[in-house]
């Protein structure tokens, strides 16, 4: 959905030109209604877990263990899973809710 998203607004922008997208992250990412969430150390939510290098099919293999764990903690907890998010503080930078 997320992608989906970016494309349309590029193309309400687009001059002629092709849209190239590149996806270059190194995180395993789960959306939830529409919202990306990531794996993060407790100790150090606002790193990143170190996924650089891995290959495309171990970070599709660790999303799909995510998705799993996500469905089980769901299906025992009532449709409810915990998670934790950022938000934009005073300052602009990212803090913990």
């Amino acid at each position: 959905e997320g992608m989906s998203n970016l494309v349309r607004v590029l193309e309400t922008r687009r001059t002629g030109a092709a849209i190239v997208l590149a996806d270059l992250r190194e995180d395993a990412v789960v959306y939830l209604n529409g919202n990306p969430y990531v794996l993060r150390d407790l100790d150090r939510p606002q790193s990143e877990l170190g996924y650089a290098g891995m290959s495309p099919d171990s970070l599709v293999k660790l999303e799909t263990r995510l998705m799993d764990d996500v469905l089980t903690e769901a299906r025992t907890r009532q449709d409810r899973i915990l998670v934790h998010a950022e938000a934009p503080s005073a300052l602009g930078k990212g803090g913990l809710l």
